[in-house]
Protein backbone atom coordinates (compact mmCIF):
# COMPACT_ATOMS: atom_id res chain seq x y z
CA UNK A 1 0.00 0.00 0.00
CA UNK A 2 1.39 3.66 -0.75
CA UNK A 3 2.58 5.57 1.63
CA UNK A 4 -0.15 8.63 2.39
CA UNK A 5 -2.94 6.26 1.33
CA UNK A 6 -4.62 6.91 4.05
CA UNK A 7 -4.09 10.68 4.70
CA UNK A 8 -5.38 10.88 0.73
CA UNK A 9 -8.74 9.10 1.68
CA UNK A 10 -9.11 11.77 4.56
CA UNK A 11 -8.76 14.27 2.65
CA UNK A 12 -11.19 13.25 0.22
CA UNK A 13 -13.07 12.06 2.84
CA UNK A 14 -13.31 15.78 4.08
CA UNK A 15 -13.79 17.17 0.53
CA UNK A 16 -16.74 15.14 0.21
CA UNK A 17 -18.39 15.68 4.00
CA UNK A 18 -17.70 18.99 3.33
CA UNK A 19 -19.93 19.42 -0.05
CA UNK A 20 -22.42 16.36 1.04
CA UNK A 21 -26.17 18.34 1.84
CA UNK A 22 -29.32 16.50 3.76
CA UNK A 23 -31.75 14.66 1.61
CA UNK A 24 -35.18 13.88 2.26
CA UNK A 25 -35.73 12.62 6.06
CA UNK A 26 -32.29 12.77 6.54
CA UNK A 27 -32.40 16.36 7.80
CA UNK A 28 -33.16 15.48 10.94
CA UNK A 29 -29.72 14.59 11.85
CA UNK A 30 -27.82 17.40 9.88
CA UNK A 31 -25.94 20.12 11.40
CA UNK A 32 -24.76 23.01 9.48
CA UNK A 33 -21.51 23.76 11.09
CA UNK A 34 -19.78 19.75 11.27
CA UNK A 35 -16.45 18.15 10.53
CA UNK A 36 -15.50 14.69 9.48
CA UNK A 37 -13.34 13.57 12.04
CA UNK A 38 -10.67 10.47 12.37
CA UNK A 39 -13.52 8.91 14.39
CA UNK A 40 -15.69 8.76 11.16
CA UNK A 41 -12.42 7.83 8.76
CA UNK A 42 -12.29 4.82 11.30
CA UNK A 43 -16.00 3.68 11.00
CA UNK A 44 -16.04 3.96 7.13
CA UNK A 45 -12.90 2.59 5.91
CA UNK A 46 -11.74 -1.02 5.14
CA UNK A 47 -9.84 -3.22 3.50
CA UNK A 48 -11.42 -5.31 0.06
CA UNK A 49 -9.68 -7.51 -2.23
CA UNK A 50 -5.89 -5.55 -1.33
CA UNK A 51 -7.89 -2.28 -1.51
CA UNK A 52 -7.93 0.72 1.11
CA UNK A 53 -11.32 1.80 0.79
CA UNK A 54 -13.71 4.53 2.28
CA UNK A 55 -17.34 3.65 1.79
CA UNK A 56 -19.14 6.45 3.28
CA UNK A 57 -23.29 6.34 2.36
CA UNK A 58 -25.14 8.76 5.00
CA UNK A 59 -23.31 10.52 7.18
CA UNK A 60 -24.72 12.41 10.22
CA UNK A 61 -27.43 13.88 7.93
CA UNK A 62 -25.33 14.62 4.86
CA UNK A 63 -25.58 12.43 1.46
CA UNK A 64 -22.07 11.76 1.10
CA UNK A 65 -22.29 8.73 -1.04
CA UNK A 66 -18.89 8.44 -2.05
CA UNK A 67 -16.22 5.67 -2.33
CA UNK A 68 -12.92 6.03 -2.45
CA UNK A 69 -10.64 3.11 -3.41
CA UNK A 70 -6.42 2.93 -3.27
CA UNK A 71 -5.02 0.20 -4.94
CA UNK A 72 -1.11 -1.29 -4.15
CA UNK A 73 -0.22 -0.34 -7.28
CA UNK A 74 -1.17 3.20 -6.35
CA UNK A 75 -4.02 3.74 -8.92
CA UNK A 76 -6.90 5.46 -6.93
CA UNK A 77 -10.68 5.61 -7.37
CA UNK A 78 -12.99 7.95 -6.37
CA UNK A 79 -16.71 6.36 -6.89
CA UNK A 80 -19.61 9.34 -5.74
CA UNK A 81 -23.63 8.66 -6.43
CA UNK A 82 -25.79 11.76 -7.32
CA UNK A 83 -23.02 13.66 -6.77
CA UNK A 84 -22.75 15.32 -10.51
CA UNK A 85 -18.82 16.35 -11.16
CA UNK A 86 -17.52 17.28 -7.38
CA UNK A 87 -14.83 13.98 -7.80
CA UNK A 88 -13.13 16.00 -9.91
CA UNK A 89 -13.50 19.53 -8.13
CA UNK A 90 -12.31 17.74 -4.92
CA UNK A 91 -8.91 16.49 -7.04
CA UNK A 92 -8.36 19.72 -8.53
CA UNK A 93 -8.91 21.58 -4.78
CA UNK A 94 -6.38 18.59 -4.14
CA UNK A 95 -3.91 19.99 -6.51
CA UNK A 96 -4.14 23.63 -5.44
CA UNK A 97 -6.95 25.09 -7.72
CA UNK A 98 -8.81 28.07 -5.99
CA UNK A 99 -12.45 27.88 -6.76
CA UNK A 100 -14.56 30.96 -6.76
CA UNK A 101 -17.85 31.17 -5.01
CA UNK A 102 -20.29 33.71 -5.39
CA UNK A 103 -20.97 35.59 -1.52
CA UNK A 104 -24.40 36.28 -1.00
CA UNK A 105 -25.37 39.75 0.60
CA UNK A 106 -26.39 43.44 -0.16
CA UNK A 107 -25.49 43.91 -4.05
CA UNK A 108 -25.73 47.58 -4.01
CA UNK A 109 -22.13 49.30 -3.61
CA UNK A 110 -21.51 51.39 -0.61
CA UNK A 111 -22.33 55.08 -0.85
Amino acid sequence: MEDGALALIFALAVLSFHDARPRGSSEIDYIERDEWTLDDLCQHVRFWKGALVLDADYVRGRMMKTRVMVWPNGVVEIQTRNRHQMAARWVETLKGKKHLRLVPGDTQSPQ
